[in-house]
């Protein structure tokens, strides 16, 4: 039973009691463990809310810094902060480490648990601090991996998802077909899927008369522990693979891929004409332009809102003005100024040349998270650990800090604290070349504020594999995808 669940049912029953304006209940932990490699604070609408929209004023961070504080992530060798709430939680973990007098702590494996990190071996813990705020591009994309598909499709919630003739059960890491293709594009898990299905049935037809007991109680083993829900996922692969064929997914990839391109927004007009999905999907492509061109002009902002008002009712006017006090949905004040995004695009190599040559199996590079776009948040914590680092010439306006952490002889804290620097690239800090400290397996967390979508998880865990020797886990406020995030908002 999912914990949202339990919370319902638990205060259903103070209800009937009437008692339940006198009692509080929530959960007596901090942390959510999603998977292995992914912890979430599993924050609601509301607190979303409150971190979009209070910011600074709101007592989130400092529950934020707290929990990665009181789960000894606080106590990181090095922490990097990326935004505002990231360098704010940043100097909250430095006080509270401060005032408790306390040294570094070594990871030693229970927190570092690594989904393609790879290698064992414990070493210091490196914080990474990210708000969504950061990139806002990346959730309103639609996601192409099987988990994020499954997401943006079904919606799922603890790993629980509702299908209509699917009966599904938990697609969790005890799950072997999910936990081996939840990474992958679609096609990649289609192929996955039908090979083990074909393993299945050449065994049956070729082996399995002939076979010894212990080659049958092989094969039984096998078949529950790694086959048991092939049939599951074919089924759903199968609904997936539908719905990317129907002519309004396949005009939205397009219409996604032209905004990330040149930031064209003309065909927004016939996608509301057409009324092609509900109110959140034409606004998630509005807050996409917002992100990818720093604002839509205000002429042009206009004329979309006075027709999504016409095409979905006037009563949804409060809409535009709660997304704008939340800063995704915003005009353009300067129509001559470079947004961040298209700074970043080139220099972090965020779009690939040809999306079709893409190994949906083996992919060289993250963009298969998106079908050719690279996550611009999995780009920048892939610079910030194995590139020339968080550097001003990216975007000047976002806060970046660097704390490394130290002790000194006496055993109190000391901090060196470096702000908008190159900072990968000090002695000592860790990279792609060299040996010694280098070379060893990294414990890497990255802490995303505001929410982290399954495909840039996936985009993650193919940076640890492949880029480096680096036990990975992620942690986040909340799971999200674009539609959900607005929801939120909304």
């Amino acid at each position: 039973m999912s914990f949202p669940r339990v919370l319902d049912i638990t205060k259903a029953m103070f209800e009937r009691q009437q008692v339940h304006e006198a009692v509080f209940v929530g959960l007596p932990c901090a942390w959510v463990p999603l998977a292995d490699d992914v912890l979430s604070l599993e924050y609601d609408d509301a607190a979303m809310r409150e971190l979009f929209v209070n910011q600074l004023n709101s007592s989130l961070p400092y529950d934020i810094a707290y929990a990665l504080y009181s789960g000894r992530f606080g106590m990181a060798a090095t922490v990097q902060a990326k935004g505002r709430l990231s360098c704010k939680v940043a100097e909250m973990l430095r006080r509270m480490r401060r005032e408790a007098g306390r040294g570094l702590a070594v990871d030693d494996g229970e927190h570092g648990a690594g989904g393609g990190g790879g290698g064992g071996g414990g070493g210091e813990l490196e914080l990474i601090l990210i708000d969504r705020s950061v990139d806002m591009v990346t959730p309103m994309c639609t996601q192409l991996t099987y988990e994020g598909l499954l997401d943006e499709v079904f919606g799922m919630c603890y790993g629980q998802i509702k299908v209509a003739d699917v009966k599904v059960s938990g697609l969790t890491d005890d799950d072997p077909v999910f936990k081996a293709t939840r990474n992958t594009m679609l096609p990649g898990a289609r192929a996955w899927v039908n090979a083990g299905l074909r393993e299945i049935q050449q065994f049956r037809d070729q082996q399995m008369a002939g076979a010894d007991v212990s080659a049958l109680r092989g094969f039984v083993s096998s078949l529950r522990d790694n086959f048991s829900r092939m049939s599951q996922h074919a089924s759903l692969l199968e609904k997936l693979g539908s719905r990317m064929a129907s002519p309004t997914f396949a005009a939205r990839q397009r219409l996604e891929a032209s905004m990330l391109e040149d930031g064209d927004v003309s065909p927004l007009h016939d996608v509301i004409y057409r009324k092609d999905g509900d109110l959140t999907s034409v606004l998630r492509l509005m807050c996409l332009q917002c992100a990818v061109g720093g604002g839509i002009p205000k002429r042009e902002f206009d004329v979309l809102r006075k027709e999504v008002l016409n095409t979905y009712g006037f009563q949804h006017i409060e809409v535009f003005e709660r997304l704008q006090k939340a800063g995704v949905l915003y005009e353009k004040e300067d129509r001559t100024k470079r947004s961040a995004f298209a700074e970043s695009k080139a220099k972090l190599k965020l779009l690939v040349d040809d999306a079709s040559r893409i190994d949906a199996q083996d992919p060289e590079d993250m963009h298969f998270a998106y079908a050719g776009y690279a996550p611009w948040s999995c780009r920048l914590v892939e610079d910030a650990l194995f590139g020339a680092g968080w550097q001003t010439r990216l975007d000047g306006s976002v806060p970046t800090i660097r704390v490394r952490q130290a002790v000194a002889e006496d055993g109190s804290a000391r901090d060196t604290v470096i702000t908008d620097k190159v900072i990968a690239t000090e002695k000592g800090d860790g990279g792609v070349d060299g040996g010694g400290e280098r070379a060893r397996t990294r414990n890497v967390m990255v802490m995303f504020i505001g929410g982290v979508t399954a495909a840039e998880i996936s985009a993650l865990r193919w940076m640890a594999t492949r880029r480096g020797a680096c036990r990975l886990l992620v942690g986040c406020t909340g799971v999200v995808n674009g539609s959900r995030l607005l929801k939120s908002l909304m």
